[in-house]
């Protein structure tokens, strides 16, 4: 395997503080919030319709298709609704792009219950009437299907201007996968698809984007968090397998990976970020983790771009493990690589690094406290100039090189080659 790390010089400083994002190409409108707040309404700008089963939906199939690979069928021939939702979502909706769809505080999609989001779709969060920030919330049991596309991507955002960081907390998905809570670890536990998916200015304690004991059964891709005031993703636990993520200015990590989650990211990106580009940790000391827990933290990633974090590019925290391949870092960061003592103990069993190009402001590999040498568990990798354009290769770039690409996962090192799937629908053009 390869591991290949780049950086880019004259960053921001990635601190949220510091965050002046151009947001013009994004939708960032603002509506006033329907006067109606009771729990779980849905208050229709059209025809008056009845709204106590919480569905606010036509059943007439007109004008059905299939959203995605493994999505149900979702009807918008329909006129426009106003959606206006508080606590517990108790029975199976649709949110279509023509509607105006609010939440208020927490809400959840309770078990059995199916959320469908077409793609175009905004939804916008705010406060509870208890003072909760908004957040949209996946229970265990329950089910979504949200597939945008790259022209009408689904976006979940404040209803303000994204200033406040108390206003949204983001988007979570809870399944039964595996835990040190959950012996009962179901693999394949399905929570749905979701594709094309931006989520603005979340993570106030948080991440932005949180997947919790998620199963391989679940479909991700095209996921976007920009502006976190946080983590940018967090994946506690589970079994989830995603591709083609974007991470853009976080203020803290932009991939933190704990609780024993055993899963495969490939093609993603982080950039601009104010903490570290991945972190893994066994388990959160702060909640009674131990580095020796089990089920064991290993995030198996690669192709990998991370540009411009100001910690580590990835950093293996108190007995994180994983597999890091055709990866690119080219950052100002402390260290391309640092393992913490606790987890050093672990390197044989759990750490490899491979194919990759790196690039970074100080020092490619970090000595632990206790010294240890980490340099050793590194292969087939550079310390270049990764010569970018934007976030995509140039020709020159040495991430052409098949020196140091694992071709069994792509044929370059990286989550781009000459051209940028990220732009436009993730990060602002």
């Amino acid at each position: 395997m390869l591991l290949l790390f780049l950086a880019c010089p004259d960053a921001d400083t990635g601190t949220k503080a510091d965050l002046s994002a151009d947001t013009s190409s994004l939708d960032t409108s603002v509506e006033d919030i329907p006067s109606d707040t009771g729990d779980d309404s849905a208050a229709d700008t059209a025809p008056p319709v009845d709204t106590a089963d919480d569905t606010g939906v036509d059943t007439a199939m007109a004008d059905t298709a299939d959203t995605g690979e493994g999505a149900t069928p979702i009807d918008c021939a329909r006129e426009a609704l106003s959606f206006d939702h508080e606590g517990e979502l108790s029975s199976d909706t649709t949110w279509c792009a023509i509607d105006t769809v609010h939440i208020r505080g927490p809400v959840t999609v309770a078990s059995g219950v199916h959320l469908a989001i077409e793609a175009g779709t905004t939804v916008h969060a705010t406060w509870g009437t208890d003072g909760s920030p908004g957040e949209l919330i996946v229970g265990q049991g329950a089910t979504i299907d949200a597939v945008g596309t790259e022209d009408a991507t689904i976006v979940i955002r404040p209803l303000g201007d994204g200033s406040d960081p108390t206003e949204f907390e983001g988007f979570e998905v809870v399944g039964y996968g595996r835990s040190p809570e959950n012996p009962s670890d179901d693999p394949t536990d399905g929570s749905g698809v979701m594709s094309y998916i931006r989520v603005e200015y979340g993570g106030n304690t948080d991440a932005a984007i949180h997947f919790v004991s998620v199963g391989e059964g679940t479909e991700v891709d095209h996921l976007a968090s920009l502006y976190s005031y946080d983590d940018a993703f967090e994946f506690d636990g589970g079994e989830l397998d995603a591709k083609y993520l974007v991470a853009y200015e976080f203020a803290d990590d932009g991939y933190q990976f704990e609780d024993g989650y055993d899963g495969h990211l490939h093609h993603c990106l982080a950039a601009e970020g104010g903490g570290a580009g991945i972190t893994v940790r066994n388990r959160d000391p702060d909640d009674g983790g131990g580095h020796g827990d089990e089920p064991r933290t290993y995030a198996n990633v690669n192709n990998f771009t991370i540009v411009n974090t100001y910690s580590e590019g990835i950093y293996l925290d108190n007995g994180g493990q994983g597999e890091f391949t055709n990866m690119l870092v080219s950052s100002p960061a402390e260290c391309t690589l640092k393992v913490d003592d606790a987890s050093v103990e672990n390197l044989d069993e759990g750490l490899e690094l491979g194919f990759a190009v790196l690039w970074q402001g100080t020092t490619t590999f970090c000595l632990t406290d206790l010294g240890v040498d980490i340099s050793g568990y590194a292969h087939d990798y550079v310390v270049a100039d990764p010569l970018l354009d934007g976030y995509e290769l140039t020709p020159e770039s040495p991430a052409w090189d098949p020196a140091y690409v694992d071709e069994d996962d792509d044929d370059q090192v990286g989550a781009f080659s000459d051209w940028d799937w990220s732009n436009g629908w993730a990060v602002p053009e």
